[in-house]
């Protein structure tokens, strides 16, 4: 039974989404208990956190409804080159780890404006802070309306989907989850809850790559060789870098040259001075495990992303291979025959041509058998074709006696009768003469 009238979601998803943020508010309440109140508990988790749940989080900060969504979309309308981006994001994280996380160990900042503060004054701190949250409203508020969509579509249906009120809804219950397990229990619980979150992202993913596997059903060897010709012009899906100089197109989204010069300073901007990112790094024990999490974190995130990539490439092949593949396959009259039938002109010529030769049925020639027959006649004459309703003593010259004389024993194996030995000679219409064709006496034979 549907939790509402158009929507896919049964009660039993319900519950399981119903679970899941219960459990993601459950846990922000357990470290709010756990934890004390004092600011450096609160912003940075007393320093005690793990590398890698820290390494975690900050992939499930890095990764968002956006990567959900737009990564596939970019694998299923181009290729991978998307992924030469993170060449830029492997410099990035670089520089960071060996700059700025030592930095703001050194100075024992709790915040990154802190650390203005300290070298620039109070203005370059306000001026930072009012930065970041101008630039969080619309990059946040964008992630959650693109995770909105889909949520209003399981929840109310593709059909409600669009339509304001129900996207309302949708926004307002994301930002009451988050809000709730974020004020009560401070950085720890947001790192933990990130911990769980990249875990059910991770087997999300991997579960729609088997998925899409299945329903493919093509061998690994051709489903590589589909997609190197599927592209534009027969170009590959699978490139991963391109230069962008051969030929020379400066429109082009994701090229070497972008990665490493244009998306290497988006990336030391958002893992050096984004309080999102750097909050989480500063709450490791010391300096080289703040810095061992961001290069962690981006060894994992590759890999992560080229399996979104994944689901794209095998979503296009579903799409635009299997599914129009199994349309053809299964419509009406698919594979009747595997030859058009010919001419019934022709048939009709070729089948009264020729004969079978005497008390040899078995050496009928090739119109008569079955095989050729049912792939020469229309689809509605059946196999073997009716009698004829003339009687072949009809057309022959008989006498009077042979009205009332009984018919003879057939020479034929079994004691067929010489009527029904063969449809060859009664295609043809002229008597064979070596075999007794009816019951007619000597002297009208």
């Amino acid at each position: 039974m549907n939790l509402f009238t158009d929507s896919p979601l049964r009660w039993a998803d319900a519950a399981v989404l119903l679970g899941y943020c219960a459990l993601i508010v459950f846990s922000g309440i357990l470290f709010a208990r756990r934890e004390a109140k004092t600011t450096g508990e609160y912003f940075l988790a007393g320093r005690r956190m793990p590398m890698w749940a820290v390494a975690v989080s900050i992939i499930a900060t890095s990764l968002s409804a956006a990567t959900f969504i737009g990564a596939p979309e970019q694998s299923y309308k181009g290729d991978l080159t998307y992924l030469s981006t993170n060449i830029g994001g492997i410099i990035a994280v670089i520089i960071v780890a060996i700059f700025f996380i030592p930095a703001f160990y050194k100075h024992n900042c709790t915040t990154i404006y802190e650390l203005l503060e300290r070298r620039f004054g109070r203005g370059a701190k306000y001026a930072a802070s009012a930065a970041f949250m101008i630039g969080r409203v619309f990059a946040s508020g964008a992630r959650i309306f693109i995770g909105a969509i889909p949520f209003a579509m399981i929840l109310f249906g593709p059909t409600k989907a669009a339509e304001p009120q129900y996207l309302i809804i949708c926004i307002g219950l994301m930002c009451a989850v988050g809000v709730v397990y974020t004020l009560v229990g401070g950085i720890a619980s947001v790192i933990w809850t990130d911990v769980i979150q990249t875990i059910v992202l991770v087997t999300a993913v991997i579960a729609a790559i088997i998925v899409l596997f299945v329903k493919i059903n093509l061998p690994v060897g051709e489903l590589w060789s589909y997609l190197s010709t599927a592209g534009p012009n027969g170009s590959s899906k699978l490139t991963v870098v391109t230069t962008g100089l051969k030929p020379f197109d400066p429109a082009a989204q994701f090229t070497l040259l972008t990665a490493i010069f244009g998306f290497a300073l988006l990336n030391v901007a958002a893992y050096g001075t984004d309080h999102d990112m750097v909050q989480r790094m500063l709450t490791c024990k010391n300096a080289v495990q703040g810095s061992r999490s961001v290069l962690v974190s981006m060894a994992i995130g590759v890999p992560l992303v080229a399996m979104f990539l994944t689901v794209g490439l095998l979503l296009f092949v579903y799409y635009q291979h299997t599914l129009p593949l199994r349309a053809w396959s299964e419509r009406p009259g698919a594979f009747p025959r595997a030859e058009p039938p010919p001419d019934s002109a022709q048939v009709s010529s070729t089948s009264s041509s020729k004969t079978c030769p005497p008390a040899s049925p078995a050496s009928c020639s090739p119109a008569s058998s079955p095989r050729a027959s049912a792939r020469s006649s229309p689809p509605s004459t059946p196999w073997p074709p009716p009698p004829s309703k003339t009687s072949t003593r009809d057309s022959l010259p008989t006498a009077t006696s042979a009205t009332t004389s009984k018919p003879r024993a057939s020479p034929l194996p079994g004691g067929a009768s010489s009527s029904a030995r063969s449809p060859c000679s009664a295609s043809s219409g002229k008597p064979q003469a070596q075999t007794p064709r009816s019951s007619a006496s000597p002297s009208a034979s």
